[in-house]
């Protein structure tokens, strides 16, 4: 992986400390956004940089160059942040395994061709598609990139990472006497073989956005609701894992943080975070401090097992991390994050779940949410829905949001499907910078939820 330096010398200045760790990346990107069959942008960029963090008695500096040459000046910055603390910090950092290793990710089909093939590819898709009177706009925004990262800290550590990642996201706007939206998206580290894995998901939410003109309110109200996989997932990501990531823990700004090893949940309920998927959006093989990507368990058959940590907060806990210490680029500093956010598979059919609902909701996807992991509280809103009578779904809903704790949710989970479906592809942000994420799961039956 050439960047054009003596990566000796690089690592011998950064033994010189008590810690010292440098990333470097470069990356190549590559955009398309497509709007009614017309390409209104196309963008090829690319990026190259470096960030440098050092630890001196207890605080840390941290400086970035888009020039990885500048490494000198860099660490020279970052070593003056780091002892101009006025109050030291006392951070420490757990005792990991050092590595020296290569993690390369090859795409099925190549990203090596031209924008304009890929902005070809990107209309073929939206001719494609059946598009109803009703459906005024639809959208379509194609980005992939190929990344290659490295490495290197004072523990002798030297990791060379090498990945595609792309995202394709739908966007279909339906108009009559009100507008309304559905939406689709598909990503992961996937080359030109994601227009494969579309596969009737973009018709069917150009279908849903003419649907949804017809569609009623959903009813405001407690009532039992099936999550679908993609709504299971936000709820996941949202409501248990900011409140698992182990900086709020220390910050004593979760509502989880004196709840590890207790019940927090029903006996259905396990969630896991995992940065080992294949070719999963949020996947990869090491974070941003050498520690390689991890499948954590989060809750275990509604117990609290775990956080996701950093070394730093691992250090601070008492124990190791799991390789959650992520940053959007080389010239962020490493937070704690999430990979692959899910419930783990059940014992249920669909139908199952089902056959239990005199009056309920099925909720279909998702459109954010946002959750206080001080208080538990969230609040989502989903898509659509679809109004469940006697065991049998019926029609569609709009405007179904639900809201309440996350812990009266967890407790309330009695059936999880058999089928896991982790596929979910977005973007998380925390502190101003922003990592790829994914979710999914099985489709969860959650006895009472709050609407409206």
């Amino acid at each position: 992986m050439d960047f054009g330096l003596d990566l000796d010398k690089l690592q011998r200045e950064l033994e010189r400390y008590e810690f010292a760790e440098a990333n470097l990346l470069r990356s190549w990107r590559n955009k398309v956004l497509l709007e009614n069959g017309n390409v209104r942008d196309l963008m090829v960029s690319a990026n190259v940089g470096i960030g440098i963090r050092v630890l001196i008695k207890g605080s840390f500096g941290f400086s970035f160059s888009t020039d990885p040459r500048n490494w000198e000046l860099v660490l020279k910055e970052a070593v003056k942040l780091a002892k101009a603390n006025p109050r030291p910090m006392r951070s420490k950092l757990s005792k990991e395994k050092v590595y020296q290793d290569k993690w390369v990710v090859r795409p099925r089909k190549s990203l090596d061709v031209s924008i304009d093939e890929k902005a070809g590819l990107v209309q073929e898709t939206y001719r494609s598609l059946e598009i109803p009177s009703k459906v005024k706009d639809i959208q379509i925004y194609y980005v992939d990139v190929k990344a290659k990262r490295l490495y290197l800290n004072t523990e002798g550590a030297f990791i060379s990472q090498s990945y595609p990642r792309t995202r394709i996201f739908l966007s279909a706007t339906a108009k009559s006497n009100f507008v309304i939206s559905a939406f689709e998206s598909i990503g992961g580290l996937y080359g030109l073989e994601i227009f494969d894995k579309i596969d009737g998901k973009f018709q069917e939410a150009v279908n849903n956005a003419k649907n949804l003109l017809k569609a009623k309110r959903a009813p405001a109200g407690k009532y039992p609701a099936i999550l679908d996989p993609h709504a299971a997932g936000v709820f996941a990501h949202e409501a248990v894992g900011h409140a698992c990531e182990a900086d709020e823990i220390v910050n004593g700004t979760s509502i989880l943080k004196d709840k590890l090893g207790k019940r927090i949940g029903s006996e259905h309920v396990t969630i896991i975070d995992d940065a080992t998927i294949p070719r999963g959006y949020g996947s990869y093989g090491y974070d941003y401090e050498g520690v390689p990507g991890q499948r954590t368990v989060l809750i275990e058959s509604g117990v609290l097992k775990g956080f996701m940590h950093s070394r730093e907060t691992a250090s601070e806990l008492g124990t190791r991390s799991t390789g959650n210490a992520r940053a959007g680029g080389v010239s962020r500093f490493p937070l704690v994050r999430m990979s692959n956010t899910f419930f783990e598979k059940g014992d249920y059919s669909l139908e199952e779940m089902l056959e239990d609902i005199k009056e309920g909701v099925y909720i279909y996807s998702s459109t954010g949410g946002s959750t206080d992991p001080n208080s538990g509280f969230f609040q989502f809103t989903a898509q659509h829905g679809y109004w469940i009578e006697d065991g049998e779904i019926k029609q569609m809903l709009r405007d179904v949001t639900f809201s309440g704790n996350f812990l009266d949710i967890l407790h309330n989970v009695e059936k999880v499907e058999k089928d896991l479906k982790v596929g979910g592809a977005g973007l998380c942000g925390k502190f101003g910078q922003s990592v790829p994420v994914g979710d999914g799961g099985p489709h969860v039956f959650v006895k009472e939820v709050l609407l409206g």
